[in-house]
């Protein structure tokens, strides 16, 4: 096993096993000869659990993060062009491609026995911001599936460039207000994002939950009226007893007298 490939089983891990699997990767690579990947697996950071959750969205779900990035771009491009329609057009498909991995998060994070804070879907929004709207490092972290910070960021497209020429401060004012208008769109649409999965599977926690006491009743019916029936059967079985006795005896009876009968 190479560095590379340690490292990749690392963060493809669960975030609870991350400890212990660094140091036996680490070890696996010592006891190969392979002191530096050894010493570069030891150095991996471990990462937070909204990075965490981003790393696994990106290695289970890569169509998600290419959404959000292509949804970026064409909203950079709306804001250098100063088309106001276009500029709404692809700042709200950006806000829904954002929230399609925000929802991925919160699903893998439920699947890992932890439920998704509207704090925690903020802190997550601006992680990803941060992550799809620059190209160095931490973009190629994030599609590789190793981040490990959070990062906070500004509202996106607030250092958008500026406005074309003839538009004059106005223009730049009023690129900047809407700048400004879809940021905070954006932060409360995640907010809503995160509590309509939370409200989602709370929702489904209770069916599940009226859908066993339901099932407990139906056994307790089912167990009762068993019972019931095995009562039933037995003094049934008692009274063909008592009935094939007596039946018994009249046998006897009539042979004792059709004897009799003969001897006459």
């Amino acid at each position: 096993m190479t560095a590379n490939e340690a490292l990749e089983r690392l963060y493809a891990a669960p975030l609870e096993d991350f400890v212990v699997m660094r140091g036996t990767l680490a070890a696996g690579l010592r006891t190969s000869g392979d002191m530096s990947g050894a010493r570069d697996v030891l150095a991996a950071k471990k990462p937070s659990r909204m990075s965490w959750a981003l790393n696994q969205v990106a290695r289970r779900y890569p169509e998600a993060l290419r959404a959000a990035l292509g949804a970026h771009a064409a909203a950079i491009r709306a804001q250098s062009a100063g088309d106001g329609e276009a500029m709404r057009d692809t700042a709200r498909a950006f806000r829904d491609r954002l929230g399609d991995v925000i929802k991925r998060c919160a699903e893998t994070l439920a699947d890992a026995g932890a439920n998704l804070s509207p704090s925690q879907a903020r802190k997550l929004g601006e992680t990803l911001r941060a992550a799809v709207s620059e190209t160095g490092e931490l973009r190629k972290r994030l599609l590789v599936g190793r981040l490990v910070d959070d990062v906070e960021v500004e509202p996106p497209f607030a250092s958008a460039p500026d406005a074309p020429a003839g538009r004059g401060q106005e223009g730049d004012v009023k690129a900047k207000a809407s700048a400004s208008g879809i940021a905070r769109a954006l932060e409360a649409e995640q907010v809503r994002e995160a509590q309509r999965v939370k409200e989602a599977r709370e929702r489904a926690i209770g069916e599940a939950r009226r859908t066993v006491v339901a099932l407990e009743e139906e056994a307790r019916g089912a167990r009762e009226a068993a019972h019931q029936a095995e009562a039933a059967a037995e003094r049934a079985r008692a009274e063909a007893d008592r009935k094939g006795r007596m039946a018994a005896r009249a046998e006897e009876r009539l042979a004792i007298a059709r004897e009799a009968l003969s001897k006459m």
